[in-house]
């Protein structure tokens, strides 16, 4: 519900007032955290060698690039469609807005330990 900030990124520092400065480092942050680390997350290593398919249970950030990085969904995927070749491409998710089913792009599965898991 949050009135979208204007992007601060492109302008030069020292035009800046102190509060400007400081969601300058907020949205730099912000974009350099998405294209840099979020995309570790999700490798493309699928397309050299096979990599485990989603399953139910698992944690999940719903990408989205319309929402502001601080806004993006939490879920657990509780159902997985698989295509002919067995290869999980679509799953259904609960989040906190309900229940959504997404493509196996969209998301970024979250590494989780399970000596954590209770």
């Amino acid at each position: 519900m949050a009135v979208p900030e204007p992007d601060v990124i492109p302008c030069p520092m020292n035009r800046l007032n102190r509060w400007e400065l400081l969601h300058q480092c907020h949205q730099t942050f912000w974009k350099r955290w998405t294209r840099e680390y979020l995309t570790t997350l999700q490798g493309r290593l699928k397309w050299y060698q096979p990599t485990p398919n989603l399953s139910e249970g698992d944690l999940v950030i719903v990408e989205a690039p319309n929402r502001p990085p601080t806004d993006w969904q939490l879920g657990r995927i509780i159902a997985v469609h698989p295509g002919k070749d067995s290869i999980v491409r679509a799953v259904t998710i609960q989040t906190r807005d309900g229940v959504l089913r997404r493509p196996v792009v969209k998301l970024v599965k979250l590494p989780v330990s399970d000596s954590s898991i209770p």
